[in-house]
């Protein structure tokens, strides 16, 4: 690609964005506009309408107020043209500045921006409004009424059109692609752009062109947001301040020029000099921190429009890096030419046309040099990609050596890996050995069947989820009578778990025949001082049932753990064994700050009644789903169960829990026991 063939790139580009809007021959609203001052509070149905006057033009509103700032009425007239009575017609006002509402015969059709308090502008949006038919008075004259808010700036730009809707759609659609949509294809290239950049900087820092490549295209591309900040997708949620979003994108200019210019620097290889890079980081640096201190944004614009001629230093000096470049026959001077001179031409119309021209009708076109901005900077990756593949080959030249290097050392690690695995394996095999022997002495301290007395039928199922097991089971027998039941859960998994069901194991069978002419109650807390006293310094703590058994009634005490479980043996009903006026379930066993008496709960059974106890490993099985067994599925096994043997229950629980898990392998502990009254 050559110089001069930018040219007629950039004539098809301006003839483009000149295209005739009104190609499709819409109609025009009459040019007969009156305005007046108005206020905050003014309504349609309070204003004087005879104090409009006649508006000789829609640009530069605000040099009809004191100030520059606050509202003002515009009213057109005018009548339907008989061609469209019959159809939808749509009204296309162009571009308000700053916020604007729009009323036809007194009937709110649309509005742009937000008014103060939470002002904010949507200037670069055209305002196309559908006229419901309730506001339309066809073949009479129709007023349209547009309340604007002024700060400094204020204006309706662009062709004010009222035709079919269909028509008006078409123009509108034209409008906001080339003056916003394609901005927001623009700006996510820049995103990309820039995370691509930043990402090769970072791996090569030496390459700084990258770094302000990247500083440039996200800058460009916030900048660009101006123009569609109100298409964002949840704006309205979110929407900032517009005093504060414009602060952003002034701020954005200066850092854009200031990465412009160190980025041709660094492109073109020109030597640091630092009295010029102070110089242009003072220009960036200052206006960015004025910039932060204006709350009015008629302020904030007028410091803008003096601040502007400050762009003017940083883009003379990337002239003269270009300039000096040329002189010295750099052949990297041609490829950024043929990039950058489209971004420069349309920084310049832009400028030129908006700042210096007030032609406000005229839509911002700095956005279509950056495509070709970024194609220039294909240029700048092939020159490095050369570079890159030169220090390849010199790596190759060397590799042989590297490699064997490596590799001896890979055969050194290796050999430290393996004596590594060799020694871990030792010790898996020691620690085995050690959980089988725990494994062996817990089974061998449990009992390991159930007894079967003239008053009780027993059952139990004690399945650890591996090695030794945090459940703790026993069963207090003296000259063939069943004297008691307990059952606790330890916290926690694995061989602390299991040595704590050994200390528990002998504590308890201890204490509930020494005490057992005392409360149920009384025993608990015996049990639970001295297991305070053994474990005080474990983390660990048990939960627990304790049942003593003496004729046709149960003392009951429940230690922190799941409820006990009571099926008629008359009517077949599970219930919860509770007090029926209070809770009477007590803390933790084994830990000091929970230390309180505990309550016994006392009651009576029937022949053929059941008791069912059980241990968290039941009721939270999952199946397949993460959906837990549940207490709910424990009662519905216990009620569905038949009336037999205390094994025959069990047994049918059990398989209840596997179809429900559809597997035998359990995430916890499973301890559960049968106690059936046999006889009276």
């Amino acid at each position: 690609m050559k110089v001069r063939f930018l040219i007629p790139l950039l004539l098809l580009l301006f003839l483009l964005l000149s295209c005739d809007k009104n190609s499709l021959n819409a109609n025009k609203l009459p040019n007969n506009w009156e305005y007046m001052v108005g206020s905050e509070k003014d309504t349609i149905f309070s204003l004087d309408k005879t104090q409009f006057t006649e508006l000789e033009s829609l640009s530069h509103l605000e040099n009809l107020l004191p100030g520059k700032e606050g509202y003002i009425w515009v009213r057109n007239s005018f009548t339907i043209p008989k061609n469209l009575v019959s159809t939808n017609i749509a009204i296309l006002l162009g571009r308000i500045t700053m916020a604007d509402k729009t009323y036809l015969n007194n009937e709110f059709i649309g509005s742009g921006g937000e008014f103060p308090p939470e002002f904010f502008s949507n200037w670069n949006e055209f305002r196309f409004f559908p006229l419901p038919k309730s506001a339309i008075n066809p073949g009479k004259t129709n007023e349209l009424l547009i309340k604007i808010f002024i700060a400094g700036e204020g204006s309706i730009t662009g062709e004010l059109l009222l035709d079919s809707r269909e028509k008006i759609e078409k123009i509108y659609k034209n409008s906001e692609f080339l003056n916003s949509n394609i901005n927001i294809i623009i700006s996510s290239i820049l995103i990309v752009m820039s995370a691509y950049y930043f990402f090769m900087f970072f791996m090569r820092k030496k390459d700084k062109e990258n770094l302000y490549f990247a500083i440039l295209s996200i800058s460009t591309s916030i900048y660009l947001t101006n123009f569609f900040i109100s298409k964002i997708p949840g704006f309205e949620s979110w929407q900032p301040s517009y005093i504060s979003f414009q602060k952003v994108i002034f701020i954005s200019v200066f850092i854009s020029t200031y990465a412009f210019t160190f980025y041709i620097r660094e492109f073109l290889n020109i030597e640091k000099i630092n009295w010029q890079r102070n110089i242009i980081l003072g220009v960036t640096i200052i206006p960015i921190v004025i910039y932060l201190f204006p709350r009015n944004y008629i302020v904030l614009r007028t410091i803008t429009n003096y601040f502007q001629v400050l762009l003017l230093m940083p883009l003379s000096l990337a002239s003269y890096y270009i300039i000096k470049s040329i002189i010295r026959k750099n052949r990297d001077t041609r490829i950024l030419l043929v990039g950058i001179s489209p971004f420069i031409i349309t920084v310049l119309f832009d400028l030129i046309t908006h700042q210096l021209l007030k032609m406000n009708s005229v839509i911002y076109i700095t956005g279509f040099g950056m495509p070709i901005f970024l194609i220039s900077n294909l240029f700048i990756l092939s020159g490095r990609f050369v570079n890159y593949h030169t220090e390849v080959e010199s790596l190759n030249r060397d590799l042989e050596l590297k490699v064997e290097i490596r590799t001896r050392d890979l055969d050194i690690a290796n050999k430290e890996l393996e004596s590594t695995l060799i020694k871990l394996e030792e010790k898996n095999k020691i620690a085995k050995k050690d959980m089988d022997m725990a494994e062996t002495i817990q089974k061998n301290l449990f009992p390991k069947n159930s007894p079967q007395t003239d008053e009780w039928d027993s059952s139990f199922i004690f399945k650890p989820m591996s090695g030794v097991s945090g459940d703790l089971y026993d069963f207090y027998m003296e000259n063939s009578r069943l004297l008691g039941v307990i059952l606790l859960d330890v916290s926690g998994h694995g061989i602390a778990s299991g040595l704590l069901t050994m200390i528990a194991n002998t504590i308890c069978r201890r204490i509930f025949f020494k005490t057992l002419s005392k409360p149920l109650s009384l025993t608990v807390d015996k049990i639970n001082d001295d297991l305070i006293y053994e474990i005080n310094n474990v983390d660990n703590y048990l939960t627990g049932i304790f049942l003593r058994f003496n004729g046709d009634y149960v003392e009951y005490v429940n230690a922190g753990h799941g409820d006990l479980l009571h099926k008629s043996g008359k009517t077949g009903k599970v219930t919860i064994i509770n007090n029926s006026t209070q809770d009477f379930k007590g803390w933790f066993l084994g830990l000091e700050d929970m230390r309180q008496p505990y309550k016994a709960l006392k009651f009576k059974v029937q022949k053929d009644d059941v008791l069912f106890l059980y241990t968290d490993g039941l009721n939270e099985s999952k199946n397949s789903a993460g959906l837990d067994f549940g207490v709910e599925g424990v009662i519905e096994a216990l009620s569905n169960s038949p009336n037999g043997s205390a094994n025959e229950i069990l047994n049918y629980i059990v398989d209840e829990l596997y179809k429900f898990t559809g597997s035998n392998e359990l995430n916890d502990d499973l301890t559960a026991i049968i106690v059936k009254k046999s006889g009276v």
